[in-house]
């Protein structure tokens, strides 16, 4: 940086592009204070330096992806941040059933969008507090931070990500795909939160007997054809009509 320089900004200077989070972050904080620069606070939706508030611009690139069905990976200008995190992304389940998650609307939401290699978000987590702000939505991060501030993305790249990763369903087995109908029968109880975890939360869906009824034991393609034989049995796609006699509550819903 042209007029500055310090032991740690030039070690920061010569660090690779792959380098881990964390160790950058340490070396920055070390470059401002060798400097004498105030540390940024990472304050939503911006940043506060010596009592003044800092607008964060919309420069950032988000990517998601869908693993092996299990996790859905989040990557922000090529950083992999379920990985960054708390170091595994979370299932597609837990973030796109019954309602996608990663939505952004004027009223933040926190949303855990990681969880620990073991598979459990109450072990470890990355959370990110969501927040629409006049075209250009923010996150910021708490529990196991993946960066030391937050990011920032142009609204309309947003909100075209979250709607094409939301309306993918190729992750869904029977057993998701016969829960998620259920779960969006209107009247019935919502879901426990994030926490409870993907596993517990279509249990809970499909314990219900018209997800049994709808997965039963034949291969199922929610809709989709064509797809070739199982066992050299052919696939079914369903249509019919969801029943729900919730108190004061009773509807129907056709599905496909």
């Amino acid at each position: 940086m042209d007029g500055l320089d310090s032991p740690a900004l030039r070690e920061l200077a010569g660090e690779p592009w792959s380098a881990r989070p964390g160790p950058l972050r340490r070396l920055l904080l070390d470059a401002l204070e060798e400097l004498g620069i105030p540390n940024p606070d990472g304050t939503s939706p911006g940043h506060r330096v010596s009592g003044t508030s800092y607008a964060r611009l919309p420069t950032d690139r988000l990517r998601l992806e869908i693993r092996t069905g299990e996790e859905v990976l989040i990557h922000v200008n090529g950083l992999e941040i379920t990985e960054a995190g708390a170091g595994m992304g979370m299932h597609p389940f837990d973030l796109f059933v019954p309602a996608n998650q990663l939505v952004a609307t004027s009223e933040p939401r926190r949303v855990i969008v990681a969880r620990c290699t073991c598979g459990e978000s109450g072990c470890g987590s990355t959370e990110a507090t969501i927040t629409r702000d006049d075209g250009i939505i923010h996150w910021d991060w708490s529990v196991d931070v993946p960066l030391g501030h937050g990011v920032t993305f142009e609204a309309p790249a947003y909100d075209a990500e979250i709607a094409r990763i939301g309306s993918d369903r190729s992750w869904q087995r029977p057993v998701d795909t016969a829960s998620r109908l259920v779960l969006e029968v209107p009247g019935l109880p919502p879901l426990p939160d994030q926490g409870a975890g993907a596993a517990c939360r279509r249990d809970i869906a499909y314990s219900s007997a018209a997800a049994r009824t709808l997965a039963g034991n034949v291969p199922f393609d929610g809709g989709r054809s064509p797809r070739p034989p199982v066992d050299g049995r052919p696939a079914l796609a369903f249509r019919g009509r969801l029943v729900t006699t919730a108190p004061g509550r009773e509807g129907s819903r056709r599905f496909r």
